[in-house]
């Protein structure tokens, strides 16, 4: 990789990091509201299990465990300024 690339290659996921998180390049790609992902959460999970996925980490200890991982995703994907609805995937199977 180096020999192409010009320099060591660690780790994809770093490069990838590096790029969109640090560089901030991802906002060539098209910027979207915070609400872009409260929409697409609507429309592909429904109201109810939005509701329910919100509700219940107030009411139970077990569902706040479960659903701990994808609410950080979530909050950091609302961080970003880039956004597409398929970085969300990895979120619904907590949901």
């Amino acid at each position: 990789d180096a020999i192409f690339y010009g320099s060591v290659a660690v780790s994809p996921l770093l490069n990838i990091f590096k790029y969109n998180a640090l560089a901030g390049d991802d906002q060539l790609y098209g910027v979207e509201p915070a609400s872009y992902y409260a929409k697409n959460l609507v429309l592909n999970l429904t109201p109810f299990v939005v509701v329910a996925a919100l509700v219940a980490p107030l009411t139970n200890l077990f569902a706040a465990r479960q659903l701990a991982p994808a609410i950080v995703w979530l909050a950091t994907l609302l961080a970003r300024p880039h956004k597409e609805e398929r970085f969300t995937y990895p979120a619904y199977a907590s949901f």
